[in-house]
């Protein structure tokens, strides 16, 4: 360009504007015009840059020098690096990230240099910049406007795109309205000031509905589903769906075969009035059972897998009224089921309690009665302690209480160690409670619906025991049901609702943010009025699906949530993503230890498949077992260490209770769960009729009354007055002759004995009789077949009126026990009769022909009218023993009315000092007294009516008494007895309950626990129950005698199963000790018969 002047360098500083950069020196005027040979002004310099941008996305730059004289030379500095000679075209390479100076300075041909060099600064950035997107709508979204809001570090702009739209300058937030169903992309790029772009940021997203518009039919024919719930009932990996309709009294299983088909199953169609369920293992066997609860027939049913689709239903419980809402759950934490139930009508949550055992029994205990109208339960340790809470919804109450559980471990649960506290109240028909962290705290709120009040709250946990409510929705008539899950897999808990009004259910979509808000979406039910509604994973995708019915209505159906729409077994946005956590590999088949099947869905277990049956006579028990996989098995029983079996595999048990066990190992060493199978071996065969042409019977007793060697029976018929004895003709009880006693003088028959009352060796008979009030005893005259001859003992009514005055001495006499009170060697008479409250000894004045006195001996009801009742309420029973261990014998008492046990200390065989020992045996009904636990005194045994329980009062020795609970579940418990049934010298119990038809056995393991035996559900009405060697084998056999269905029967003890007259495991022994020889037939004198078992001397053989 030649030399250049101060005009023409601040021409070239005023092109900047044109896209040029210049830096001048000092810009002096020219000495052109003078072209002074002797020079010595030095040159200004110039740098020339062709842009007007400074930062530069490259690493190189190319700049034009220029100087103010011509033939100049320029050298040039770069940061701070030493001046070097460069050319006028001056291009630097390879420059470092950052702020870059440089500095140009010319020298003329007389060697002038430019003091004042110029400087050019420029910056190289050649990283692209970093975009972030910090908003964005979730993966699945149901709001067709979309926000996205973005950042980056640098000074950038930034450049926005929806789909397949082009890039447009935008800001942050941005947002899209109106962005139609289905998939889309969001992506932002920024651009920094060197003009470097950064990679797109992206963001996909679906918007939709939650529920597909084809929801699955469970049922079409319910009959108006009031309650769900789901669970694996047929082990095969997929959900299945339990449904109750009150409408048909039915409870259904549905089998989902995990291609979205259902096959129904009814597990009953007699549970009438069926409200609620539940799915819970509650026998620990490894699969899924159901329990039910009936407001209509006050029950609770548990029915019980065997692990083959079937459900045997067990009843616990007939007596439950307005029992409206059932929660499975350990609430005790002792790792069994227990069963919390509340009911309405009567204003009661009560717990019934697993004892643990495989064929459990459930302790009932009222935890709290002011639960005004109980319409919900949850469970959940609320005030994190380590122990659980329950949470109850109160719709008659309009509140929700917290019951704080106080116990301490391993205390059993009991309404004083649980303390009440009111989360809400004015929630008016609250009718639905939930425990979950809503807000990822970690402590546990509660969720309410209420259907007056038309809303939904959390109860937000501050953690320290107080409730902050949180409104989430209002004005929903009818709302009924809430649950809760996290329906768009989010990471935080939304909740679902259901209204009992409309066709319409509701999700409430958790945001997550502190305010705890939420979004509000309303869905159209497949069910009208969605009473019944339940969350699941049916299809096996990773969301949750919806189960609804409705009590109108007689279908199921699955909404199916589309937040993966995936195949089964797959989840994730890309379906790529195995849905369990034990599953792997591209197809989701590699699965973990213990794992097996289709997507790794079930666990690897072994099936019991056959057993013995729960009680059974067979020494013998085969099992057979199956795995779902290969494995290897091992087995015990009773105890003992496992050893490698096959299936079946056979044990040779003894009488008694067992348990067998079986597991699985794999290949790889994983051990399945244990199945556990419990039975128990009576020692005793099928029932053996006596008769069945008899009348309903009241009482039963046995004894050689023909003095032949084998025992007949005497039975007491209340309803047609009638005293027989059954004459036992073939000496091992096969067959019996019946003779009639009496018929007239026994009105109303009620009990009988057997006792030798005039001491000439043979056998009489007692009798009572309530309706006339008569005690009496009939004199055996000792011939080959015996006449009976009745003898009164007291005033009996006459008139046969029980209404009027003129009743007997025994009014109402229901018992009758023989005992020498006064130890004067004559049988004396206990009698307790109910309708005048007495307990009176008929002292025997001796002789042949004796006379009996009658000796109050407590304080009676000395008017006969209810008002003013003796301390003996309805005298029940009365028996006599030596209960202080003082010499003489001591009288005890049962009373019905007052539900007492009492005893009466005889001081001086006159007098009798009066004691309660307890106040709480419901309808006190009959006594037995033994030394049950061998330390030298006599306890006693009390069965009560109205509370169903055989209890066990220990005496201490002084006739101090602390009760056991040997049995609560002998419904309507009638008669009880001590006698030793196993052979085994501790003493067992048996027992006759009412109610239920049973005789039950409760076998004494030596260490005073008890083993419940039921021999019989066939006695109806069961009366009275006594123990005796019927068939002459050496063993106890038991007979009944019930009020229904006049049959007399008896059933066989098995330990000795030996013909008449023979005993001993190799039936090798004599069982009468006057026999002798190898077919017991040498007697000893004065003996003959059979087995040598007939006395040959008149008056008896001592």
């Amino acid at each position: 360009m030649g030399v250049i002047s101060r005009k023409q360098c601040l021409r070239w500083v005023g092109l900047v504007g044109l896209g040029l950069l210049v830096s001048c020196g000092s810009c002096e005027p020219s000495s052109d015009e003078k072209n002074d040979p002797s020079d010595n002004e030095p040159p200004d310099t110039a740098i020339i840059w062709n842009s007007l941008l400074t930062v530069l996305k490259e690493n190189r730059i190319a700049l034009e020098l220029e100087a103010s004289e011509a033939d100049c030379t320029f050298e040039c500095q770069l940061d701070e690096q030493p001046y070097e000679p460069c050319s006028s075209l001056h291009v630097i390479e390879d420059l470092n990230e950052g702020p870059h100076e440089m500095y140009a300075r010319a020298t003329d041909p007389a060697g002038n240099t430019d003091p004042t060099p110029a400087r050019f600064g420029w910056t190289v950035d050649t990283q692209a910049p970093i975009v972030v997107i910090t908003q964005a709508p979730p993966v699945v979204a149901y709001d067709t406007s979309a926000t996205f809001a973005f950042e980056s570090p640098e000074s950038v702009s930034f450049q926005c795109a929806l789909d397949e739209g082009a890039n447009t300058i935008c800001s942050s937030p941005v947002t899209y309205s109106d962005v139609p169903p289905g998939l889309h992309t969001f992506t932002v790029v920024a651009v920094d000031t060197a003009g470097n772009s950064s990679d797109e940021a992206k963001h996909l997203w679906r918007v939709g509905l939650l529920f597909g518009d084809n929801p699955i039919v469970v049922d079409d024919d319910s009959g108006g589903v009031v309650r769900l719930d789901s669970a694996d009932l047929d082990n095969d990996g997929d959900r299945d769906v339990v449904s109750v309709a009150t409408e048909r009294a039915a409870v259904k299983w549905h089998a989902n075969d995990g291609n979205e088909n259902f096959e129904d199953h009814v597990i009953s169609e007699e549970d009438l009035g069926v409200v609620d369920v539940a799915i819970a293992d509650v026998d620990g066997d490894g699969d899924s059972d159901v329990v039910t609860v009936s407001t209509q027939q006050k029950k609770i049913t548990w029915y019980q897998n065997d692990g083959r689709e079937n459900f045997e239903p067990v009843v616990l419980s007939e007596d439950e009224t307005g029992v409206s809402v059932l929660k499975v759950y350990d609430v005790d934490g002792d790792g069994d089921e227990d069963i919390l139930v509340g009911a309405a009508e009567t204003d009661q949550l009560v717990l019934y309690e697993h004892d643990g055992n495989y064929v459990p029994k459930f302790e009932r205990t009222v935890l709290f009665s002011a639960a005004d109208g109980i319409s919900d339960i949850a469970v959940a340790d609320i005030d994190a302690d380590g122990d659980q809470d329950v949470v109850m919804a109160l719709a008659e109450g309009n509140r929700v209480t917290i019951l704080y559980n106080q116990h301490e471990a391993g205390d059993d649960w009991h309404p004083d160690n649980l303390t009440p506290q009111e989360v809400a109240n004015n929630i008016l028909n609250v009718r639905s409670v939930v425990v979950i962290d809503i807000d990822n705290d970690g402590d546990t709120d509660l969720v309410s619906a209420a259907s007056v009040a038309e809303n939904v709250l959390v109860h937000e946990n501050d953690g320290e025991g107080g409730f902050t409510p949180r409104i989430v929705a209002e004005a929903l008539p009818g709302v009924s049901k809430v649950i809760a899950a996290d329906m768009d897999d989010d990471g935080d808990v939304d909740l679902m609702a259901g209204t009992d009004e409309d066709a319409t259910f509701y999700w409430f979509d958790n945001l997550g943010d502190d305010a705890m808000s939420f979004n509000s979406y309303s869905f159209n039910a497949a069910s009208p009025l969605t009473l019944a509604i339940h969350l699941a994973d049916i299809d096996l995708d990773g969301d949750q699906d919806l189960i609804s019915g409705a009590a109108n209505d007689h279908r199921i159906f699955v909404e199916v949530n589309q937040r993966y729409d995936c195949p089964a077994g797959f989840t994730g946005d890309d379906c790529q993503t195995c849905t369990l956590p034990q599953a792997a590999g591209a197809e989701c088949g590699e699965c973990f230890e213990g794992w097996t099947g289709a997507k790794c869905s079930i666990r690897i277990e072994v099936t019991i498949e056959a057993q013995p049956i729960v009680v059974t006579i067979a020494q013998t028990a085969e099992f057979e077992f199956s795995s779902n996989d290969d494995v290897t098995y091992e087995c015990t029983i009773d105890g003992a260490d496992f050893t490698a079996c096959t299936s079946p595999v056979t044990y040779n048990v003894e009488f008694g209770d067992h348990v067998f066990r079986v597991r699985g190992i794999t290949e790889g060493g994983y051990v399945t769960d244990i199945q556990t199978r419990q039975w128990f071996v009576s020692s005793f065969g099928d029932e053996q009729v006596v008769t069945e042409e008899g009348h309903p019977n009241q009482g039963v007793v046995a004894g050689d009354l023909d003095a032949d060697g084998d025992q007949d029976l005497v039975v007491a018929s209340a309803n047609n007055d009638n005293i027989i004895w059954y004459e036992n003709t073939n000496g091992d009880a096969s067959a019996f002759v019946a003779h009639v006693i009496e018929n007239v003088f026994a009105d109303g028959a009620y009990d009988v004995q057997i006792a030798d009352i005039n001491a000439d060796g043979a056998l009489d008979v007692l009798a009572v009789s309530q309706k006339d009030d008569r005690v009496s005893w009939y004199e055996n005259d000792g011939a080959g077949t015996p006449s009976f001859m009745r003898r009164p003992v007291n005033s009996a009514d006459e008139d046969g009126n029980s209404a009027n005055s003129t009743n007997g001495d025994a009014d109402g006499a229901r018992s009758v026990f023989p005992i020498d009170v006064n130890g004067d060697g004559n049988m004396d008479l206990l009698v307790a009769s109910f309708n005048d409250d007495k307990v009176t000894w008929y002292r025997h004045n001796g002789g042949e022909s004796p006379s009996f006195t009658p000796v109050v001996i407590n304080n009676a009801d000395v008017d006969g009218n209810a008002g003013i009742n003796g301390n003996v309420d309805g005298a029940s029973h009365a028996v006599g023993a030596d209960i202080d261990g003082d010499g003489d014998i001591d009288i005890v008492s049962a009373s019905n009315n007052d539900d007492q046990v009492a005893w009466f200390e005889n001081v001086n065989n006159e007098d009798f000092e009066f004691h309660v020992i307890t106040q709480g045996a419901r309808g006190a009904q009959a006594l037995a007294v033994a030394d049950l636990d061998k330390d030298g005194d006599v306890d006693i045994l009390v069965a009560s009516y109205y509370d169903d329980t055989i209890v066990w009062l220990d005496n201490d020795g002084t006739g101090q008494f602390t009760g056991r609970e040997i049995d609560n579940e002998a419904d309507g418990a009638q008669a009880v007895i001590i006698v030793d049934i196993d052979g085994d010298t501790d003493l067992d119990i048996v027992a006759a309950s009412r109610e239920n038809n049973q005789i039950r056995v409760y076998y004494n393991d030596g260490n005073l626990n008890f083993a419940t035996n039921v021999i019989s559900t066939q006695v109806g009405s069961a009366r009275d129950v006594f123990a005796v060697d019927m068939d002459a084998d050496g063993d106890v056999d038991i007979l009944t005698a019930g009020a229904t269905g006049n049959r007399v029967v008896w059933y066989p003890n098995q330990i000795y199963n030996c013909d008449f007259g023979f005993t001993g495991a190799g039936c090798d022994q004599c069982t009468f000790p006057q026999a002798s020889g190898v077919s017991c037939d040498v007697c000893q004198p004065n003996w003959g018969g059979v087995r040598c078992s007939q006395c040959l001397v008149s008056g008896g053989c001592f």
